[in-house]
């Protein structure tokens, strides 16, 4: 089922991140990838073990995506819907049954989902830069996720900047914030729960 142990070591996943920022800074959220204390953060949370269908927003180069596939439960899937295609090409070697990966944008979330039979989701976790995104396409992101998760469903996202709290205020109310210092750059978590 799960086969995850052939993972780039830190340099080469430094290197990828350095040449993708050069070629389209527009795309990538930091110039380093998510830190283990970051990517273990995300799959310690019992949302994630507990839930049966995760979206991943912006996986990269995988390494909160391993953990979260680590995390789950044998039953769970995991869609990780990425917009690079050598960052696609790095998720696809990544061998367990329970990983859907699809090249696409993530204002395509709503249809991914229903197409790969996941409504409702139960955990989205996204690493996608909001900060950086037009207001249009960041609003319409965060409309599919709250249509797409379950009441009770959490959507975490790790960011740089706060932009995405004034975005996800509207429909999920207040976040719990943790800050994760160990990361390059250092990050916020925001979590927040569809209501019931």
């Amino acid at each position: 089922m799960s086969d995850t142990t052939a993972y780039p070591n830190l340099l080469t996943r430094l290197w990828r991140y350095v040449v993708l920022f050069v070629r389209c800074p527009d795309d990538i959220a930091s110039l380093a990838p998510s830190s283990a204390f970051l990517t273990r953060k995300l799959a310690g949370l019992p949302c994630v073990q507990n839930a049966k269908h995760i979206v991943e927003l912006g996986p990269g180069d995988g390494g909160v995506t391993r953990d979260l596939l680590e995390a789950m439960s044998p039953q769970a899937r995991l869609l990780a819907i990425e917009l690079l295609p050598d960052l696609v090409e790095v998720l696809q070697s990544i061998n367990d049954d329970r990983l859907i990966v699809e090249h696409a944008d993530a204002c395509e979330l709503a249809s991914l989902v229903e197409t790969h039979h996941l409504k409702p989701v139960d955990v989205v976790v996204s690493g996608i830069p909001f900060s950086i995104l037009d207001r249009e396409p960041a609003t319409q992101i965060i409309e599919a996720i709250y249509d797409s998760l379950t009441p009770g469903g959490t959507f975490v996202a790790y960011q740089v900047r706060d932009e995405i709290n004034g975005l996800a205020l509207k429909r999920f109310g207040e976040p719990e914030i943790t800050w994760v210092p160990w990361n390059l750059p250092p990050v916020r978590l925001f979590q927040w729960t569809k209501p019931g």
